[in-house]
């Protein structure tokens, strides 16, 4: 038995996803986004949400050493 069927009926109900990325101007890296997807699942419509900020990419980081190395 396969997703076939099931995968299309949750294909049709996905609609459009909007994005907008807010790239750091020094170094191009991502500092927010917000993503919105709009789906109609069996003719409920739906919106999902999501903000994301990045936090701390100005902090060192410490690579551990390689056990063996």
């Amino acid at each position: 038995a396969g997703f076939g069927p099931m995968l299309d009926q949750v294909l049709d109900g996905v609609g459009d996803l909007d994005a907008v990325l807010v790239l750091d101007e020094g170094t191009h890296m991502l500092r927010a986004a917000r993503l919105t997807l709009d789906l109609e699942p069996q003719g409920q419509k739906v919106e999902i949400g999501v903000n994301l900020r990045v936090t701390g990419v100005d902090q060192p980081v410490a690579i551990p050493d390689i056990p063996g190395s």
